[in-house]
């Protein structure tokens, strides 16, 4: 499950939630960056918040980069310093390991992409060679970003780079490279939801390219990703034996939605489909036999939002998606999405707007 590090009322509920569900405490550490991690005094107090968390039980930690800020990471390339602040941390709370956004060289929505693809690789691999040294013998788990939108979802705003989407051919490469450098620490890894994001957008851009070939939101996609495949579902973004997966519901357009995209007023379906993540499971419509039939053995964090009404204080969004995919696991069927899709008439927008107030972008 996923808690904030700097919130103890949620820490707590985890640990009970987690404990109810006969499971271990495997928790992923959210930050914030202020508040928690910015200062010397956060810094320390969220320590001894985790040291109270070990005194009650004997956790297995993650922690997660802080969200981008937008401020900061336009006008830098890669924001080295907020991810050496968390490995830090890491250090100081014997965190397992660090979870870590793949990105390098946003700019603001409407903006052309600023360095292109390969260069933009070149030096995110001499970035993250720098994060394994710092890391010493814990583990860095690269995350694919997906669409970068920013709240309110009604202001449509939005960061890209060239290494918005992680498509598969790109963590085959990023594998290629760690085994080459002699990087045995790091690994890529799958958010599914914003692996969802990136299979809406390609396959939209790959159907439609006259209507979406120029729209900024599309700019981390290249002409060589649409040549290396004609369609992509979320379970194609999970590599051979993946080690750490973060998992929720989402909105995933079939072949008949996509073809109607062009048709739609005001985006308004691309829209919601591209704001779609971190649903509590049966929200959305992803299939999650097949993504778990592909991750046998891998650590597995849900991160789900609350349901409508909930806080994230009191999430049982989280302990029912463990529930379920514990069953799933077991044979014991639950896949069926909780909404056919796509619908008939506008729906959709009207069941999932609950769900679509949640935590900032970024995670």
């Amino acid at each position: 499950m996923k808690a904030a590090v700097g919130d103890p009322a949620q820490l707590a509920d985890r640990v009970e939630r987690l404990g109810r569900l006969d499971r271990p405490v495997i928790i992923e550490l959210h930050t914030a960056g202020p508040g928690d991690l910015d200062t010397a005094a956060d810094f320390a107090a969220s320590v001894a918040t985790i040291q109270r968390l070990r005194d009650r039980c004997q956790p297995r930690l993650f922690v997660h980069v802080p969200y981008q800020q937008p401020a900061v990471v336009t006008t830098v390339p890669f924001d080295r310093a907020q991810v050496m602040r968390t490995v830090e941390f890491a250090h100081a709370i014997d965190a397992a390991g660090v979870v870590m956004h793949r990105y390098y060289g946003l700019v603001r929505g409407g903006e052309p992409v600023a360095i292109p693809r390969a260069e933009a690789e070149h030096r995110f691999q001499q970035e993250v060679a720098a994060v394994s040294s710092a890391l010493h013998d814990r583990l860095g788990f690269v995350e694919n970003l997906g669409y970068f939108w920013l709240r309110p979802r009604a202001g449509r705003r939005f960061l890209t780079s060239a290494l918005d989407h992680f498509f598969p051919w790109e963590q085959a490469g990023f594998a290629r490279f760690l085994e080459d450098a002699a990087i045995g620490n790091l690994t890529p890894m799958v958010d599914i939801a914003h692996a969802t994001l990136s299979a809406n957008m390609f396959n939209a851009l790959r159907r439609h390219p006259d209507r979406f070939g120029d729209d900024p939101r599309f700019g981390g996609i290249i002409a060589d990703d649409l040549a290396r495949s004609d369609w992509l579902r979320p379970a194609d973004f999970v590599a051979a034996q993946p080690r750490y997966l973060h998992l929720s519901d989402a909105l995933f357009l079939d072949r008949d939605a996509i073809a109607t995209l062009p048709d739609q007023p005001d985006d308004a379906l691309l829209h919601t489909a591209l704001t779609s993540e971190s649903l509590p499971i049966g929200a959305g419509n992803l299939d999650f036999t097949e993504v778990l039939g592909k991750v046998a053995g891998a650590l597995v964090i849900v991160e789900v939002d609350p349901y409508d009404g909930q806080s994230h204080e009191s999430n049982s969004a989280q302990e029912d998606a463990v529930q379920r995919l514990v069953r799933l696991e077991s044979g014991g069927g639950g896949s069926r999405p909780a909404m056919p899709f796509p619908p008939a008439s506008g729906a959709v927008y009207s069941k999932l707007d609950p769900h679509l107030g949640g935590s900032p972008r970024g995670y």
